[in-house]
């Protein structure tokens, strides 16, 4: 709760990747074997990166919009 808290008052999104990687995967139960670390990094792109990237991009499309006109 601490966290979520923390994020909203931020104006950041809360990440949970904490199933994005089979148990299996870990060798600790912190650290991840090669292929976890392949199924973090993808589902990290998917859902965390990609998202972010394109919110960026459209953000810096309509500022580039807004600053051309007369």
């Amino acid at each position: 709760a601490a966290v979520t808290n923390l994020a909203r008052e931020a104006g950041v999104p809360l990440i949970d990747g904490l199933a994005w990687v089979d148990d299996d995967a870990f060798y600790d139960g912190h650290h991840t074997f090669a292929n976890g670390a392949v199924q973090f990094t993808e589902h990290f792109r998917r859902e965390a990166l990609s998202p972010a990237l394109s919110a960026h991009a459209n953000w810096s499309s309509a500022l580039s919009r807004a600053g051309s006109r007369p």
